[in-house]
């Protein structure tokens, strides 16, 4: 297992799929038929002196830069499981492939397929994803969804 997963020819989006699919229809089903998407990113260290997804950044005014990789991530929950069903790597805006947080998480939305039991879909995230076009999504899937919001926002 361990070969498989260091294997550089692999692609990680497509191994996470693989696992998580069989995963997600052996794992019994909620009785309300709820499935809970959680929304958030992460910020991992650098892994190498080279590596071109390292970005430098800050999470607050008041704080420290940091430097490394940052994930966003899609993760579905119901009862006691969470199971990571999507990710992408938010790249430096100086590269040709760098798009915004929203944007990678939209996509997300847009790609994820519910398992066959869903009855209800509910997506929680942070005020950082909070877009008029990702509420636009998710009413146009007829999702719900719980995110916080900024002051200035009606």
């Amino acid at each position: 297992m361990r070969r498989l997963l260091c294997a550089g020819c692999w692609r990680s989006k497509f191994l996470l799929g693989w696992f998580a699919t069989p995963a997600i229809q052996a794992l019994p089903p909620p009785e309300d038929g709820i499935c809970y998407l959680l929304g958030d990113s992460t910020y991992k260290g650098t892994r190498g002196k080279k590596n071109p997804a390292v970005k430098k950044s800050r999470l607050r005014a008041s704080r420290p830069y940091i430097f490394g990789i940052q994930i966003v991530f899609l993760v579905m929950h119901w009862q006691v499981y969470r199971i990571p069903v999507d990710f992408e790597i938010v790249r430096r805006k100086g590269d040709p492939h760098y798009r915004k947080e929203n944007v990678l998480f939209r996509q997300m939305l847009d790609a994820f397929v519910p398992p066959a039991w869903t009855r209800h879909v509910i997506v929680l995230a942070d005020a950082a994803y909070a877009a008029k076009e990702t509420f636009k999504l998710l009413k146009r899937r007829r999702w719900f969804f719980l995110m916080a919001c900024a002051h200035t926002w009606c």
